[in-house]
Order: structure tokens, then C-alpha cells, then sequence
């Protein structure tokens, strides 16, 4: 992953606010976010990324929140494909 799919970050209660499915953060998928939770240390920050314009248009897109530690990536997971 590089620095150029990252959208925006916020927080991890607002991610889990904007995912809340069903009264659940993230779903079906909660387990992924819980696992990067755990991995979670001081400092680090949690990114939407995307996998850009030309591959929603194909029909190949991808997007999904990713930890970052000291601009390093540590974790990822999907929350959308098309």
C-alpha cells in the first residue's frame, strides 16, 4: 500500500460510527476491525484508502481502512468492493 490510496483518517469511534451495520461496527466483517484494534498502539492512525478512480470505473475497485504506524503500513482490511 502506498501513500497515494490513503483518503482520510479519523479515529477509530468515528470509523466505527460510519461502518455501524446493524447496530454493530463493521458488520458481518467486526472481526477484521477488532483484530487491527488489538494491534493498535499510541500514536498510530487509522486511514480509509482506496484503490483510485480508474479501477471503481473498471469495475475492479477496492476500499478499506488501514493502520498506519509512523507512516509504515501495519494492518488492512476490505470494507467494499464493485
Amino acid at each position: 500500500m502506498n501513500s497515494s490510496s490513503l483518503v482520510r483518517k479519523a479515529a477509530a469511534a468515528e470509523w466505527e460510527a460510519e461502518f455501524m451495520r446493524d447496530g454493530v461496527p463493521f458488520g458481518q466483517i467486526q472481526q477484521k476491525w477488532a483484530v487491527m484494534l488489538e494491534k493498535m498502539e499510541p500514536g498510530d492512525e487509522i486511514w480509509l484508502w482506496s484503490s483510485g478512480p480508474e479501477s471503481w470505473e473498471l469495475q475492479m475497485g477496492t476500499e478499506g481502512l488501514a493502520l498506519i504506524r509512523a507512516g509504515q503500513h501495519v494492518d488492512s482490511f476490505i470494507t467494499s468492493l464493485n
